[in-house]
């Protein structure tokens, strides 16, 4: 990732938070941002004669191979997501997918499967990278950790409250620097000085 980039994600974080008018620490619902940027947000279910055979396979069988993807449609994005998987799975698929259209990624390449009845498209490590860094920042920006640090939330309870999965708060919590910190203050305050 470019220099920066991850400090102008955590500004993004706090411009959209502004945006829908959230307090700094508050969840993003991925589907209200997607709304606010004309992104549409379909599953299998809603897609409009998609064959009963393909949404059999995308939430049946094929639902361990993919999570969601962003489509172009004429001028518009659609993101398809895998509703057969975890609403903590789903939020962060959402946002991934969100990110890439945010971030202006072109895919590098892209294939129709006969298959399934889809087109979908592939980003490059790079982008990729770009785009789970800013999903996971935007879901789960440091003012919101140090917010759930100082209010003694657990991984689950911050998890449940964002909808993300624990291992998505455990990564943040890491990557961000919140856990040092409060270890730090933690090790400062135990001290004993004579």
């Amino acid at each position: 990732m470019k220099r920066g980039f991850k400090t102008a994600c955590e500004n993004t974080a706090k411009k959209i938070r502004s945006d829908l008018n959230l307090e700094p620490h508050a969840p993003v619902d991925p589907r209200r941002l997607a709304q606010q940027q004309n992104i549409q947000i379909l599953d299998p279910l809603n897609v409009a004669d998609l064959p009963q055979a393909t949404i059999d396979h995308l939430l049946g069988m094929g639902a361990q191979y993919w999570s969601a993807a962003a489509l172009k449609i004429n001028s518009g994005y659609v993101i398809l997501y895998n509703s057969a998987h975890s609403l903590a799975r789903q939020t962060n698929d959402i946002m991934h997918e969100m990110a890439h259209v945010l971030l202006g990624h072109e895919p590098f390449q892209s294939c129709f499967s006969a298959d399934v009845g889809l087109f979908m498209r592939y980003f490059d490590d790079d982008q990729e990278q770009e785009a789970d860094c800013w999903a996971s920042t935007v879901l789960l920006p440091r003012d919101a950790l140090f917010w759930a640090k100082k209010n003694n939330l657990g991984i689950d309870e911050i998890a449940n409250a964002f909808q993300v999965s624990t291992s998505l708060v455990n990564m943040r919590m890491n990557l961000s620097g919140v856990n040092r910190i409060y270890q730090r203050s933690e090790y400062l305050k135990n001290l004993s000085f004579n």
